[in-house]
């Protein structure tokens, strides 16, 4: 699962339960500010990129922070992390698809 994180709320959370309920090692993407703000302009980070990898770290359900998460999945995360599943929140900020490739392998879920 990927995405900014901030002010990491129950929506965040309850995501997070979900996805690693769904494997048994759950691997968080977390985008950087320049990435947030070309992909959401008018939302920047209202937390450093530092305060929302620790609140994810925090988060049991969690057992790797990747910081600085490419915004769009790609055949190398998935070949060096070993993905077998990718799971989006549904929150899609974006006229770009990030989940072309995972769609695209059927293993995108939502």
């Amino acid at each position: 699962v990927d995405g900014t994180f901030d002010l990491l709320h129950v929506g965040h959370l309850s995501t997070l339960a979900a996805a690693r309920a769904m494997g048994d090692y759950l691997v968080v993407g977390l985008h950087e500010d320049g990435e947030v703000r070309r992909a959401r302009p008018d939302a920047p980070p209202i937390m450093s990129l530092h305060e929302r990898a620790l609140g994810l770290l925090a988060c049991r359900w969690v057992d790797e922070v990747l910081i600085g998460a490419p915004f769009a999945v790609t055949r190398d995360i998935l070949d060096a992390y070993r993905v077998s599943l990718v799971v989006c929140g549904g929150a899609v900020d974006s006229s770009e698809d990030p989940y072309a490739l995972p769609k695209a392998l059927g293993i995108l879920h939502v």
